[in-house]
C-alpha cells in the first residue's frame, strides 16, 4: 500500500506530528508483519542508499582519500564491490532498479518523476513477507514513498526527510542532516523495539542526498572552511571570497554550464584556466559534502553499535549514481544522467554482515544495481515468489565464498528525460542537451555494457552518426583509445548485445505520463532540474 503525505512536509514539520509518529512506532511494537526473521537470519537489515556519490572521493576505492574514515572502517570489516554498476545516472531510474531488481523495460521508469507500478514486487515487500517489519526513510523526492518506492511499508513507518532541490541554494538546518541520514529519534525507536522484542526483525530502506548539486546547499562556506582546515591537502589555493565568487558563478549559470558547455564558456568569456578553477572549487565543496556524509554514516553505525545490534545486522551501503566533474573528454560536466561516464555509472557498494560469515575483502567481479535486492534477500534467507521474476542475480553464495562469482554483463542506459524537460531545454536553447535527446524516446538513449574491465558503448550526439566504441577501463581509465573493431567477432557480438538491449528498452517503453505535464514541470522546477520562466 502506498503511503500518503503532505507534499510540503519536511524535517521542519510540527513537533506534535513527530511525537505521534514515534508513539505509533513504539505502541505497535508487537504488530510487525510475520513472526520475525528465520533462525540464524540477521535481525536488522539495512539498505542505506545515498544519491550522487562518486567512488573517486571514497577511501575504500581510492586509499589516498583521507576524509572518509567511517566508510573506510566499515569497508575494513566488510566486502568492497570493486566493479558495481548502476542502471542509469538518474535517481528515479536507478533507485527503481535497486528496489525492484529489474530494469526500465519492466519497472517502467525511463525518466523521473514517475510512479512505480503497484504490480512490481519490491524489496520492502519481500522483507515484509519474510517476517521483517519494513521502514522507509524517504529522503530522495524523486524516489519517494509517494511515488511508490516504498510499497509494503505502513504509512506510520514511512519518514519523509527530504527537502526539494532549488535553483538557488538555501540554508539547511543541522536537524535536516540528522533526520535525512536516519540519525533522528525514529531510528532510536526502531532500535528500542528490537531490543525489547528479541524475536523481531526490521528492514530499513534509507535514501537521501546531501551530495547533489548545488553542492554548496549542503556544505555552506563555513563547512567548507572547516574542511579545508582539517584536510589541508584538499584546501586548494583559494581565498574564501574567491570560493564564494566561483559558487555564485555556477549558481547563476548552472544549467547553461551543464547542458550547453561550449556556448556557456564562450558567452561568459571563460578560458581553460577559468574552467579548471571553477571545477576545483566545485570539487572542493563536493568533497566537503562527502566528508559530511561519512560523518553521519558513522553516527548511524554508532547508534546500531550502541544498541548491541551491529554484529546481528546485514548492512549495505550504496548509491543510485555518481557525478561527472570537468573532463575535456566528456560532453557534460558537473551533472549526471545524459551520458554514461564511468564516474556516474560505476557506484560504490559495501556490504557488512559478520554474523553471516561474510569475510572482509574485495569482490572483484562485475555486479549491477539489480543484484542488490536479490542478494540481500538471499543473505537473509528469504524465499522470493516465483512470479517475482527478478532480472538481478542472488549473489549470496558468491559473497559467502560458497561458489565462484558469476561473470555478469552490466547493462546501463541514459534517461529519456521526459517531454516537459526536453521542451524546456529546447526553449532555453541548450544545444548540447537537445543534440543528445532531441525527442524523449528510448531510441535516442545511449546504451552501455560492461564485461570485466571492458565496456562497449553506443552513443550519438546529433547531427553526428551513432557510433559504438569500446574501452579497457583498467588500462585506459580516461577512455582515450577506442578498441572497437567492427571486423572483430567479439566486438561484433557485444555490439549486437547492445542493439538487442536497446530494442528491449524500446519495446518496453510507454510514453504516457502518470501525472500532468504541468505537475511534472513544477516538480522539476522545484528540484532545480529546469530553469524558471523568464
Amino acid at each position: 500500500m502506498k503511503s500518503e503525505r503532505d507534499p510540503q512536509r519536511c524535517p521542519g514539520a510540527r513537533r506534535s506530528r513527530r511525537l505521534l509518529v514515534l508513539a505509533g512506532v513504539i505502541l505497535s511494537a508487537c504488530s510487525a508483519s510475520g513472526d520475525g526473521p528465520a533462525p540464524g537470519a540477521p535481525r536488522l537489515v539495512v539498505l542505506y542508499s545515498t544519491c550522487t556519490l562518486t567512488k573517486e572521493y571514497l577511501s575504500p576505492y581510492h586509499p589516498e582519500v583521507e576524509f572518509t574514515p567511517n566508510l573506510q572502517a566499515f569497508a575494513d570489516e566488510g566486502l568492497v564491490f570493486e566493479r558495481h554498476n548502476t542502471e542509469a545516472g538518474q535517481s528515479g531510474v536507478a533507485f527503481a532498479s535497486i528496489y525492484t531488481g529489474v530494469q526500465a523495460d519492466r519497472h517502467g521508469v525511463y525518466h523521473h518523476p514517475r510512479h512505480l507500478p503497484d504490480s512490481l514486487y519490491l524489496a520492502t515487500e519481500a522483507f515484509r513477507d519474510g517476517g521483517y517489519r519494513p521502514y522507509f526513510w524517504s529522503g530522495q523526492p524523486l524516489a519517494s514513498a509517494e511515488l511508490g518506492y516504498g510499497q509494503g511499508v505502513r504509512d506510520g513507518d514511512v519518514y519523509y526527510t527530504h527537502v526539494m532541490f532549488t535553483p538557488q541554494a538555501k540554508h539547511l538546518p543541522e536537524g535536516f542532516f540528522t533526520e535525512t541520514t536516519a540519525n533522528g529519534p525514529e531510528l532510536d525507536a526502531v532500535l528500542e523495539r528490537l531490543r525489547e522484542h528479541p524475536q523481531a526483525g526490521a528492514f530499513l530502506q534509507i535514501n537521501f542526498t546531501i551530495t547533489h548539486e548545488l553542492y554548496h546547499e549542503y556544505a555552506n562556506i563555513e563547512k567548507v572552511e572547516a574542511f579545508r582546515a582539517a584536510y589541508p591537502a584538499c584546501a586548494g589555493d583559494f581565498s574564501r571570497e574567491e570560493i564564494e565568487e566561483e559558487l555564485a558563478l555556477f549558481e547563476a549559470h548552472r544549467h547553461e554550464l551543464q547542458m550547453d558547455f561550449p556556448r556557456a564558456v564562450e558567452r561568459l568569456g571563460l578560458d581553460e584556466a577559468d574552467v579548471r578553477r571553477l571545477d576545483a572549487v566545485l570539487r572542493l565543496v563536493y568533497m566537503t559534502c562527502v566528508h559530511q556524509l561519512d560523518t553521519y554514516f558513522g553516527r548511524f553505525l554508532d547508534k546500531i553499535r550502541a544498541a548491541g545490534l551491529l554484529d546481528e545486522s546485514l548492512i549495505a551501503f550504496t548509491a543510485d549514481h555518481g557525478e561527472t566533474f570537468y573532463r575535456p573528454s566528456e560532453v557534460f560536466h558537473w551533472m549526471h544522467g545524459l551520458q554514461l561516464a564511468p564516474s556516474v555509472i560505476e557506484v560504490p557498494l559495501l556490504l557488512r554482515a559478520p554474523g553471516l560469515g561474510i569475510r572482509p575483502g574485495r569482490y572483484a567481479a562485475v555486479t549491477r544495481s539489480i543484484d542488490v535486492f536479490p542478494t540481500l534477500a538471499g543473505l537473509a534467507g528469504l524465499k522470493l515468489p516465483l512470479d517475482a521474476r527478478l532480472d538481478g542475480s542472488d549473489l549470496s553464495a558468491a559473497v559467502l565464498g560458497e561458489r565462484a562469482a558469476p561473470e555478469l554483463l552490466a547493462f546501463s542506459h541514459t534517461s529519456t528525460l521526459g517531454a516537459p524537460r526536453v521542451k524546456r531545454y529546447r526553449r532555453d536553447r541548450l544545444a548540447m542537451a537537445e543534440a543528445v535527446m532531441p525527442e524523449p524516446v528510448p531510441e535516442n538513449m545511449w546504451v552501455r555494457v560492461r564485461a570485466g574491465d571492458r565496456i562497449w558503448q553506443t552513443s550519438r550526439v546529433r547531427p553526428a552518426e551513432e557510433r559504438t566504441e569500446s574501452f579497457d577501463l583498467a588500462a585506459d581509465p580516461g577512455r582515450t583509445h577506442d578498441l572497437f573493431d567492427p571486423a572483430d567477432e567479439h566486438d561484433r557480438d557485444m555490439a549486437a548485445k547492445l542493439a538487442a538491449y536497446r530494442r528491449r528498452l524500446v519495446d518496453g517503453f510507454r510514453d504516457e505520463e502518470d501525472m500532468s505535464q504541468r505537475e511534472i514541470l513544477d516538480r522539476l522546477k522545484g528540484l532545480g532540474y529546469v530553469g524558471g520562466d523568464r
